[in-house]
């Protein structure tokens, strides 16, 4: 799923992007530098999405808040509120970095939200995270059928990888995705 995604990300965005220069090369027109720093940009974005450096030099919770600022800056409003204190391996880390990123990708792309939060939580049982939005909200049961809906499904099977109790409600008013996570 995470190679069909990339794909799509790379499909979708960086080759259009690259055919058009080409062929706006190929007829002699002249090609804009800001198009070339699109797309170089948007490959960074999706390095960065591969493996976030950050994670393993500035730690989860200063990653978290990284993503958060990065969305704010391109609207949509993210706080959070964070209470870790590393009691996960750097696999389950890298995990839950990524049911956030996907989690708040969606709310950006399909949710038509505002603002969004990002709560974890932590004692000697259990770590619990609480991703919620503003947005449109969905069918969650839908959704889970729809074979298109890999961003949904891929937090599911993180949750699932990290031995996580998933719970995801949407209505009308947003969205929120809980996890309970085992130390």
């Amino acid at each position: 799923e995470e190679r069909s995604r990339i794909a799509n990300e790379l499909h979708d965005s960086v080759n259009h992007n690259l055919l058009t220069l080409k062929n706006n090369l190929s007829s002699g027109k002249i090609i804009n530098v800001s198009d070339l720093s699109e797309v170089i940009e948007e490959v960074r974005n999706i390095s960065r999405n591969l493996h976030p450096a950050v994670l393993e030099t500035i730690g989860l919770e200063a990653s978290i808040e990284n993503l958060c600022e990065r969305l704010t800056e391109i609207g949509l409003f993210t706080t959070c509120e964070i209470e870790y204190h590393q009691k996960l391996s750097k696999n389950k880390e890298l995990q839950l970095y990524r049911i956030i990123q996907e989690a708040l990708n969606n709310t950006l792309k399909h949710g038509k939200a505002n603002a969004a939060k990002v709560i974890l939580t932590s004692n000697e049982a259990h770590l619990q995270l609480e991703v919620k939005d503003n947005g449109n909200g969905f069918d969650v049961s839908q959704q889970l059928k729809n074979p298109k809906s890999f961003g949904l499904q891929s937090i599911i099977q993180r949750a699932k990888a990290i031995a996580a109790k998933i719970n995801i409600n949407s209505s009308d008013k947003g969205t929120v995705i809980l996890l309970k996570i085992p130390i």
